[in-house]
C-alpha cells in the first residue's frame, strides 16, 4: 500500500492498494454506509456486505441516476439508518456514484465525511479527484446543481479495473488522452503505439498527478482548472440533446475534442498536421461515432446553457495550439461554431 497526501487548496489522502476489501474492513467507523450501483453489486455484493452489512444503497447504473429523486431516496436511507454527523459514506463505483456520494455527503446534516473507491477508468483519471460533485437538471444541463466537497481519502485498486468491459475502458481512455492534448504531450506519444497494461498504469498515475496539481492551483475552477474542460463544451451538449442515452460521458468528450481541434484549425490556432494527428489518435480508441446527426440549433442552445458560461452570447472553449499546451478562447461569433459543426460531420 502506498499513501500520498496533498495539502493547500486540496487536502486528501491518496491510497494505492492491491487489497481494497481488507483495507475497508479495517475502517472502524461505527456508522458507515456504502453507495454503489447495481452492476457493481452483482460482482462485489458479497464482499461489500461483509464490510457494510445492510448499510448499502444501490443506484441504477448510468447518468440518469444523477437526479434529485435519487438524492432524496439516499437522504431518507441515511435517516432510516440513523447516521449521525460522525458517520461516513463510502462511494464504491464510477463517476456517477462518486458525484452522488460527494453531493449527498455535502448536504446531509450540513456535511459528513466520505471516501471514494473509484472502479472505472474514467473515475480513476478524472471524476474521483478534485471535489466537484453534481447532479443533472433535465431542462438545464449536466451537473447543474452541485458543490465542491473533497473526500477524506481516495482508494485506488487497479484490480477493480479488471472487471470492466472494453467499452468502459474506452470510455476512460477518452478522458485520459485529454491530458495529452492540453497538459502532457508524452501521453499522446504513448497512445501512438500499442498501449500495454504497464503503460496504462503509468499514464493513469501521470493523469492523477496532473489533475491534483491543477486542483491545488485552482480549486474552484476560476482559472487554469478550466483546462480540464477540453472537449467538454461540445461533449456535454451532445449528452444533453440525446437525453443522456446515446453517448457515454467519455464518448461525448471524445467527440467534443474532435470538435475543439477543428475549431482550433478554423481559428488558425491548431495547424492541419496536428489536427489530423489528434483526430487519428482519438479515433484509435475504438467505438467512437456520432450516433445521430443532431440539429445545430439544439446543440448551440445546450452549449449556451452550460453551467460554465460566464457571459451572455459568449462561449468559452479550451483549444490546443501544440501537443501538451492550451489556451482559452471566448467565442461570440456563432457562425464559426456552425461552420465547425459542418466540418465535424465530415470528419466523424
Amino acid at each position: 500500500m502506498k499513501e500520498l497526501s496533498f495539502f493547500g487548496n486540496y487536502k486528501v489522502k491518496i491510497v494505492f492498494t492491491k487489497e481494497i476489501f481488507p483495507l475497508l474492513k479495517e475502517k472502524n467507523q461505527r456508522e458507515k454506509i456504502c453507495i454503489t450501483d447495481e452492476n457493481l453489486y452483482r460482482i462485489y455484493g458479497d464482499r461489500l456486505e461483509e464490510i457494510f452489512g445492510k448499510n448499502i444503497f444501490r443506484i441504477s447504473p448510468g447518468e440518469k441516476s444523477k437526479n434529485m429523486g435519487v438524492v432524496l431516496k439516499i437522504l431518507e436511507f441515511l435517516c432510516e439508518k440513523r447516521v449521525s454527523r460522525r458517520g461516513k459514506i463510502f462511494g464504491f463505483g464510477g463517476g456517477v456514484v462518486g458525484d452522488i456520494t460527494g453531493f449527498v455527503s455535502g448536504i446531509y446534516k450540513r456535511g459528513i465525511e466520505f471516501s471514494l473507491i473509484p472502479t472505472s477508468l474514467i473515475s480513476f483519471v478524472d471524476s474521483s479527484i478534485g471535489g466537484k460533485c453534481g447532479i443533472n437538471l433535465k431542462n438545464c444541463g449536466k451537473n447543474y446543481v452541485g458543490l465542491f466537497n473533497h473526500p477524506s481519502e481516495i482508494f485506488f485498486d487497479f484490480s477493480l479495473l479488471s472487471t470492466l468491459p472494453q467499452k468502459e475502458v474506452n470510455n476512460g481512455l477518452f478522458e485520459l488522452i485529454k491530458y495529452g492534448f492540453v497538459l502532457e504531450k508524452s501521453i499522446l506519444e504513448t497512445f501512438e503505439g500499442n498501449l500495454t497494461q504497464s503503460e496504462l498504469k503509468k499514464l493513469i498515475k501521470i493523469s492523477i498527478q496532473k489533475k491534483i496539481s491543477v486542483v491545488i492551483e485552482d480549486e474552484k475552477e476560476m482559472g487554469i482548472r478550466k483546462v480540464l474542460n477540453f472537449g467538454h463544451t461540445f461533449g456535454h451538449a451532445l449528452e444533453k440533446v440525446s437525453n443522456y442515452s446515446l453517448y457515454s460521458h467519455g464518448e461525448a468528450v471524445g467527440l467534443g475534442m474532435i470538435y475543439a481541434l477543428i475549431l482550433g484549425k478554423n481559428l488558425n490556432i491548431t495547424d492541419e498536421e496536428y489536427l489530423k494527428r489528434g483526430i487519428y489518435l482519438i479515433k484509435k480508441i475504438n467505438g467512437l461515432k456520432l450516433k445521430r446527426k443532431h440539429r445545430w440549433e439544439n446543440l448551440l442552445n445546450s452549449m449556451s446553457m452550460d453551467k460554465k458560461v460566464d457571459r451572455e452570447n459568449s462561449l468559452l472553449f479550451v483549444l490546443t495550439p501544440t501537443p501538451g499546451n492550451f489556451l482559452f478562447k471566448e467565442i461570440n461569433d456563432f457562425t464559426i461554431l456552425k461552420k465547425t459543426y459542418g466540418e465535424f460531420l465530415k470528419w466523424i
